[in-house]
């Protein structure tokens, strides 16, 4: 006999098959996947490439050497160079290098240039927050990421985001002059590298820290050249390219520590 139900009910077995939508993706709040020393490197290739012009997004991604503005890669970087506001949206699909990077790009003096990566370091909402909460001292990691957590993050994006903004907040700490001690962070500062000296062996040739007023710009280009002073009254000169990143440190300090293994002392 089959089994009938009532008009607009449904039994147990018809209820069983039938397939429930998913459930839609928790969202993480919107925060950049790139860090701001790399989201910079990325804009000044747009810069070079266009200047203030405003370029279709597909010509804007390929300006920063990717094929298309359509990849995951591409759409991750232009979502962060928007976050930080290196890019402005000019509209129909088109956006330009900000004012600002012109700015960064020719301002006359370090201090300039860090209250520039400043800004852009906390134009992400989430990164304007962390700083706010902390007040200059950062917490754990473990405390930071609980927050974000509490702030809508999923764990794996809160992660993300966490590394992100150390990261960004290093390299922003990297640039700024030495004579700024409103430093952002209470954290562990890379060394100077008019700070490294030899071992103890070889203390005559240690390279002394220069003032901040010794630190010149090079008359022709956007170079800040720092004196070092040497045994017996001579002097050197660090010339430093403008920007200044992290990767350019670490090749600058291997150079020196290659010159100072020498044990000639009559180099």
């Amino acid at each position: 006999m089959t089994k009938r139900t009532k008009p607009g009910k449904l039994d147990a077995e018809q209820l069983g098959n039938i397939v429930m939508p998913d459930e839609p993706k928790k969202k993480s709040p919107r925060s950049p996947s790139l860090n701001l020393e790399d989201a910079l490197t990325k804009a000044i290739q747009l810069y070079e490439a266009n200047h203030l012009h405003p370029v279709a997004n597909d010509v804007a991604a390929q300006s920063m050497g990717y094929a298309g503005a359509n990849n995951g890669a591409s759409l991750s970087t232009l979502a962060a160079l928007k976050y930080y506001g290196l890019v402005d949206r000019v509209g129909n699909g088109k956006l330009a290098a900000s004012k600002d990077l012109e700015t960064f790009q020719y301002a006359p003096n370090s201090s300039e240039r860090t209250k520039i990566l400043r800004k852009w370091l906390f134009n992400p909402k989430v990164f304007e927050d962390i700083h706010n909460k902390y007040k200059g001292q950062l917490p754990s990691d473990a405390a930071i990421k609980y927050d974000l957590i509490q702030m809508g993050f999923i764990p794996d994006k809160a992660e993300i985001c966490l590394k992100t903004y150390k990261s960004s907040l290093e390299f922003v700490n990297s640039q700024a002059p030495e004579s700024d001690e409103s430093y952002l962070e209470d954290e562990d500062h890379s060394q100077n590298i008019s700070e490294i000296k030899e071992e103890p062996a070889n203390k005559s040739r240690q390279l002394p820290e220069p003032t901040h007023s010794q630190v010149r710009q090079h008359p022709k280009d956007d170079t800040d050249r720092i004196p070092v002073r040497l045994q017996g009254g001579r002097k050197a000169w660090l010339e430093i390219p403008t920007p200044f990143f992290k990767n350019d440190k670490q090749q600058l300090v291997k150079q020196i520590e290659l010159l100072i293994t020498d044990d000639d002392d009559g180099i």
